[in-house]
Parts: C-alpha cells; sequence; structure tokens
C-alpha cells in the first residue's frame, strides 16, 4: 500500500494510562441541565459525541472528555449536556479537568436519531468513523495489555491530493481535540469501529478530514486479522 509505511517497533506496544497530576484540591461535582428549549446541535463535535450513544444500547455507556477551556466547557453543556441524565464534572484547582456524560435522555434519543439516521443528517465523517458495523462494539482492555499490532505511518499527501478542501468545513472536531487532547497530551488516540486494513480506506472520511489538520498519523493494525485498532494523531 502506497499511502502508508510499517514502522519498526523495538517492543512490544503497551497502553498507556497518563496520570492525573497530583492536587490537593480534587473534586467531583454532579451538574443538571433543564433547558427551557431543548436545541439539537448539529456540528460535527456533537455528533461526534452523541452517536455512540445512538449505537450503543447499554445503559452503562459513558464518555469521559477532557476539558481544559471555560469556553468549550461552556459551547459543550449547551449544545450537548442538556441531552444526558447525568453529567459529572470534575475540577482540579476549581478549575474544570474532565466532563463525563452518561444516560443519553429517552426524548433526545428519539430525536437524534430521526434527524441523523431518518433524515440521512449525519455528518460523513461521523458516519465512517462509527457506523462501518452499525453498533459499538465492546473494546478489550488497552492498559497494561501487550497488543498484537502493527504501527503505520501514513502518507498524509496521499488523502489531500486530488481531493478538494472546503473552505466551510466544520472545524468543531478538531478544535476540541487539538486544544483539550493535543495540546495537553501531546497526541490524540481513537479508536474507529468496524476498519479493516484495505485500500478503501485511502477514501475513509475520517483520515481526509485529520489530515488536513494533523503533522503526522499513526495507525494500528491487529497483525491477526487486519483489524485497525487505533490511530494516533500529532
Amino acid at each position: 500500500m502506497r499511502w502508508m509505511k510499517e514502522i519498526e517497533q523495538s517492543e512490544p506496544i503497551k497502553g498507556i494510562i497518563v496520570p492525573r497530576e497530583d492536587s490537593t484540591n480534587f473534586k467531583i461535582k454532579k451538574e443538571t441541565s433543564t433547558p427551557a428549549i431543548y436545541t439539537y446541535d448539529l456540528s460535527l463535535l456533537s455528533q461526534w459525541i452523541i452517536v455512540p450513544f445512538l449505537l450503543n444500547t447499554s445503559q452503562d455507556h459513558v464518555i469521559q472528555l477532557p476539558i481544559h477551556y471555560k469556553d468549550d466547557y461552556l459551547l459543550l453543556m449547551k449544545t450537548v449536556g442538556i441531552h444526558f441524565d447525568t453529567i459529572k464534572v470534575i475540577y482540579i484547582d476549581d478549575k474544570v479537568d474532565e466532563v463525563i456524560l452518561k444516560g443519553l435522555k429517552l426524548e433526545s434519543k428519539k430525536e437524534f436519531q430521526t434527524i441523523l439516521f431518518t433524515k440521512e443528517k449525519i455528518h460523513p465523517v461521523v458516519r465512517d468513523f462509527y457506523v462501518k458495523s452499525n453498533h459499538i462494539t465492546p473494546k478489550e482492555n488497552l492498559f497494561h495489555v501487550i497488543l498484537n499490532v502493527k504501527q503505520f505511518e501514513l502518507d498524509l499527501t496521499e488523502f489531500v491530493n486530488g481531493r478538494e478542501f472546503s473552505t466551510d468545513q466544520d472545524t468543531s472536531l478538531w478544535n476540541f481535540l487539538q486544544r483539550n487532547f493535543l495540546e495537553k497530551y501531546g497526541e490524540i488516540n481513537l479508536a474507529p469501529e468496524g476498519w479493516d486494513l484495505e485500500d478503501e480506506l485511502l477514501y475513509s472520511e475520517t483520515l481526509h478530514y485529520f489530515c488536513t489538520f494533523a503533522r503526522n498519523i499513526y495507525m494500528y493494525v491487529n497483525i491477526i486479522n487486519n483489524k485497525v485498532r487505533g490511530l494516533k494523531i500529532i
């Protein structure tokens, strides 16, 4: 495949836990959201967060989002948080550090299903990333586990050349990930659903989207079944 090259590993890849910074002021606060009028924001960021809750039938499904900027927190609460039954906010030194969302409200779930799937308003990047397999599969425990994967570096020019970059492209997802993941941890780690290592990925809406912003993208592939296990974006 001309669009990627294997990166030799000196030792097996292991899952990594990023430790939380030491702090003498750590607290978790449960927030409530009862807006007078519900709005259904269809930005790429909102869809990226909401769609897994539409595909996953488990009542225990949660998403944890590091947030290090007040304006990102306020935007998230206004556009996404209003649709969840449980919102927990982790504060460190009285500053928001992480938001945990659980339990998509029933009416919100019905409305988003109608808008995104029946009316087909789902963003191409979200469809490509999550909906190939039409459901969210349980993830293996990646912490302290040796992974049977190979690492590949993508040739970003192969994804950008010959494709138009829209001047009105939705940058909400990239802006959020760049500010709250890349700036803090030096990388963005994602786990796409239902991806196989094949040349069809050259036309992936997800990869094309991130290639327009990223400096480097690495792909982790299960060497047993050629399933894509993850993406690392720098």
